[in-house]
């Protein structure tokens, strides 16, 4: 999927899917489409990802909560 008029998140998206099924074909793994749960695990692994790395570079202030975390954008100084 190269379509110029690609939206960013469905480019990445079917870059995942591309992803998985190259694995799935290089190691011989039938049948070779992607899943759901393969494509949301991978997605939301990126989005950890790029989350911690917006709280690393001070983009983004972590909070933690009694339920889970929080972000905001961290103020400026």
């Amino acid at each position: 999927m190269t379509d110029i008029d690609t939206p960013p998140l469905e480019q990445h998206i079917a870059d995942v899917i591309a992803g998985i099924i190259r694995h799935k074909e290089e190691h011989c793994i039938m049948p070779l489409t992607a899943d759901i749960q393969e494509i949301m695990a991978v997605v939301s692994n990126n989005v950890k990802d790029s989350l911690n790395r917006m709280v690393a570079t001070g983009l983004l202030t972590f909070h933690r909560t009694l339920n889970g975390a929080t972000f905001e954008f961290t103020p400026s100084k």
